[in-house]
């Protein structure tokens, strides 16, 4: 214990190797009384300046639990949680919803499925396709549809759109899809001219009028074979009672269609009317075979003709022909018909292969009969050679 001379008070010694601390502005001959001082430890605070922080700057007080500074962030906090709710679990945000649902798609729909799924729903929802009193209930529905396409179209709409998912989320920033269906109409229209294709045309007289082309229709047709190969005009019944003179060109194939345009359904609003497709089935033939753009015909002949050789007429899509048979001729040879295939407009024609088939006579007569017993050379031939050899 030591005792200061000024006061005559008591106070504590100080530990050893340590000095006793003099409060900021107080004087250095002052007595040590006052340190110790409840009331002026009180006095020294108040007047004690703000701490000041390694870059010179005074450090902010921390804010109380209640203060003006904290609200802000607090409504900021609890807004983007309410926003987070409300788009994943439906509560108060609930009018958020996701845009695949929106569109009817899966997650892992690409970009041409989003394309096609919005122009359906698209067409259904536009207002110029609405009755007068229809028009007001489906805007919004549309706007909806709308917004949902703009943040699904392409490949980085659709990141921008997840990382804002992930971030709210996390309670990091509210969603930019929340931003676009509360703007609802303010939303600019998808920067490709989608509607182009859905519809020709508006125009007013009075009132929005809806365009739309009028559907197909579809009829088969039944040809022969010659007169697929040649060409034919056939007449087709249309629908209402209607007839058509249909023109079927040379070298058609069985399944190929015509297309008669302006022969279908009426269009809408003054729209162009759609087109009838003719389907051509080509009914077999029981000599001829087509093979792309050539022919193969099986020819039979008699046994004189094959062994000694002739010439003969042999059909053809085009009319009969005459045909050398070399002598010696057997079953199965094959001679070529240069040029006389089918005859397709801006191509050259194909050809016609012609197989041999040697034909005896059902009911062979004794000269044949005696000629087979008494041709000893015949019995030296054997055609199954080749079979017994292998």
């Amino acid at each position: 214990m030591s005792v200061d001379s000024a006061s005559r008070k008591i106070r504590p010694a100080p530990l050893p190797g340590t000095r006793w601390r003099r409060a900021a502005g107080m004087p250095a001959r002052s007595t040590g009384w006052r340190f110790w001082c409840r009331t002026c430890r009180a006095q020294r605070r108040r007047r004690r300046p703000m701490p000041r922080s390694r870059r010179g700057r005074p450090r902010r007080p921390l804010p109380s639990s209640t203060g003006s500074t904290t609200r802000p962030i607090l409504n900021q906090f609890v807004s983007r949680w309410r926003l987070f709710f409300g788009f994943h679990l439906g509560g108060e945000a609930g009018a958020v919803r996701d845009p695949y649902e929106i569109l009817g798609l899966a997650r892992d729909a690409g970009n041409t499925e989003v394309k096609a799924a919005y122009r359906r729903l698209a067409k259904r929802l536009h207002p110029d396709a609405q009755s007068e009193g229809n028009a007001a209930r489906q805007q919004s529905r549309f706007q909806e549809v709308t917004a949902a396409y703009n943040q699904l179209k392409d490949e980085a709409a659709r990141r921008r759109f997840e990382a804002e998912r992930r971030a709210a989320a996390g309670a990091a920033r509210a969603p930019v899809f929340e931003e676009t269906m509360r703007r609802g109409a303010a939303e600019p229209a998808p920067s490709e001219d989608i509607f182009s294709e859905l519809f020709e045309g508006i125009r007013s007289a009075g009132k929005r009028v809806f365009r739309a082309r009028g559907s197909d229709r579809g009829y088969r047709l039944s040809v022969s074979f010659l007169e697929a190969a040649n060409g034919v005009r056939k007449r087709v019944r249309l629908d209402g009672g209607k007839t058509l003179e249909v023109n079927v060109p040379a070298g058609i194939d069985d399944g190929q269609q015509i297309r008669l345009r302006g022969q279908g359904d009426e269009g809408h609003g003054g729209a162009d009317a759609g087109d009838a497709l003719v389907s051509v089935a080509v009914e077999p033939h029981p000599c001829f075979r087509r093979e792309g753009r050539d022919i193969h015909l099986a020819l039979p002949v008699s046994l004189p003709e094959a062994v000694l050789g002739a010439r003969i007429d042999a059909p053809t899509v085009s009319g009969p022909v005459s045909l050398t048979i070399p002598a010696g001729a057997n079953t199965g040879t094959r001679l070529r018909l240069k040029g006389r295939g089918i005859a397709v407009e801006g191509g050259a024609p194909g050809d016609q292969y012609v197989t041999l088939e040697v034909v005896l006579p059902k009911v062979p007569d004794e000269a044949l009969r005696d000629f087979a017993a008494t041709w000893t050379a015949g019995a030296k031939h054997n055609p199954r050679k080749d079979f017994s050899e292998s």
